[in-house]
Parts: structure tokens; sequence; C-alpha cells
């Protein structure tokens, strides 16, 4: 398995995105003519305390889109509040989103 990326190298791909964010196919979000939608098989979102970087990378990803799909949260939800907390951040009228869960599946529900 890969590495994390170091700061400076999370510096360098967020400013790339700033400038040229079309290239890397970021949704124009806003547009009123069609729904923009966003679907995420993520491992484990629930363990996101070291990993406040790329939540808010993901989040920048997910204030375009009108609906988010999220696989494999887990049962804990923090992780996915504060994805939520993070879009709402930058979208202009905050709290635009919100969450629908459903219950726990898999081979063994519930464990």
């Amino acid at each position: 398995m890969a590495g994390r990326f170091s700061k400076s190298e999370w510096d360098k791909i967020e400013a790339e995105l700033l400038k040229k964010p079309d290239d890397y196919g970021l949704p124009d979000g806003g547009r009123e003519e069609s729904v923009v939608l966003g679907s995420f098989n993520i491992r484990k979102l629930s363990r996101f305390t070291s990993r406040e970087r790329e939540q808010k990378f993901m989040a920048r990803f997910c204030a375009r889109c009108d609906l988010i799909a999220i696989q494999e949260v887990q049962d804990n939800l923090d992780g996915l509040r504060y994805l939520k907390q993070c879009v709402d951040e930058r979208v202009s009228g905050g709290g635009e989103y919100d969450l629908v869960v459903s219950d726990v599946t898999g081979k063994t529900p519930g464990e």
C-alpha cells in the first residue's frame, strides 16, 4: 500500500486543482439544467481523525455535486458527519446538504 502524501505534496495537488479544476474532471456545480452525482466507495470512512486533509480534499469535489453516495462508511458515522461539515463550509448557503444513512449491510450485518 502506498504511503500518504506529505504536506508539501498536498499543497502542490491543491494548488494545481485550484488553477485547473476542469482539467481534472471537477464538476462545475451550481448548474440548474443538470444534476451532478458523485459516488465513492471509501474503505473505513469512520477513521477520519488523522485524515483531515483528505476529507477536505474530498469535500471540494462533493460541494460541486447535487447528490453524493458513499459506501463502506462503517458503523461509526463521525467521518461522514465531518465530511458533511466540510462540504457545508465550502457551500455558500451552508446547510444545503443532509444525510440519509442505510442500515448496516454486508456479509454479516451488525459486525
